[in-house]
């Protein structure tokens, strides 16, 4: 419905207020690419309201307005930045950056720093990757019980935002192929991202083994409990450990990554 078009687009909007604009880039390219990996993996739900679509002028219109409150967002956003270019190290007159630059400032992108997605180890970035003690487990799980066509798109998404944070050749073709990406950078700090999508995951293990979706059987059900509570066995003792850990400097050392 239009007026759903317009909610979503303007809720992009509005949580990009205070952000620097050019992480507008980013999160229309997830969006637009969550998106496209439905329609493929959902035909039957999608094409037949998108052939509808010429026709609905109200569709065109939210559209429209969604795309003049990005507009507005990106020319706000940009005051009092005209001198960036000056500061910013690596860019360049225009604010873009070279391909080089693009895949390499800001560092942070090996796949060591995933760990903290169930260990919670990050003290020393400026965000997290930590999703909770059961989220990964039970992400697994939607993924081996009943896994069904429109759960695709998830895990897919999860190894986009993956490679994207980690510099290889999901990032150099986006850098080519997406609007303004060459006035992006950081895509080490993009990893994030990938939490929504596991979240999601993590809901249909949840209903797979506690309220019977996919009807994985009852054998099935009780093996994934005992995996659920040895998963957070396992957790309690580490975040123990984790803790005597971060009692001596010198032993934590190796942790700070």
């Amino acid at each position: 419905r239009a007026r759903y078009v317009f909610f979503a687009g303007n809720l992009l909007a509005v949580g990009s207020l205070g952000l620097v604009p050019y992480l507008i880039v980013w999160s229309s390219l997830v969006g637009f690419l969550y998106f496209f990996l439905y329609c493929l993996f959902q035909p039957e739900e999608a094409w037949p309201r998108m052939k509808h679509l010429p026709r609905q002028g109200t569709v065109w219109a939210a559209c429209a307005g969604v795309a003049f409150s990005l507009l507005l967002l990106y020319a706000l956003l940009q005051r009092g930045v005209e001198d960036m270019a000056a500061y910013g190290y690596g860019r360049n007159r225009d604010f873009t950056v070279d391909p080089q630059d693009f895949l390499t400032y800001g560092g942070n992108l090996s796949l060591r720093k995933w760990l903290d997605l169930g260990l919670g180890v990050s003290p020393n970035w400026d965000y997290t990757l930590y999703a909770g003690m059961f989220t990964l487990v039970l992400a697994v799980l939607g993924c081996l019980l009943g896994f069904r066509r429109r759960m695709i798109p998830f895990p897919l998404m999860i190894a986009f935002v993956v490679l994207f944070s980690m510099g290889s050749f999901v990032s150099s073709f986006s850098y080519h192929a997406w609007p303004m990406m060459q006035h992006f950078r950081h895509i080490g700090m993009m990893g994030p991202a990938a939490r929504l999508f596991l979240a999601c995951l993590a809901g249909f293990g949840f209903e797979a083994v506690f309220l019977g979706g996919g009807n994985p059987g009852r054998w099935k059900r009780a093996v994934s409990v005992m995996l659920i509570l040895a998963a957070a066995a396992s957790m309690a003792a580490l975040a123990f450990w984790l803790y005597r850990l971060s009692l001596d400097p010198r032993g934590a050392k190796g942790f700070v990554f």
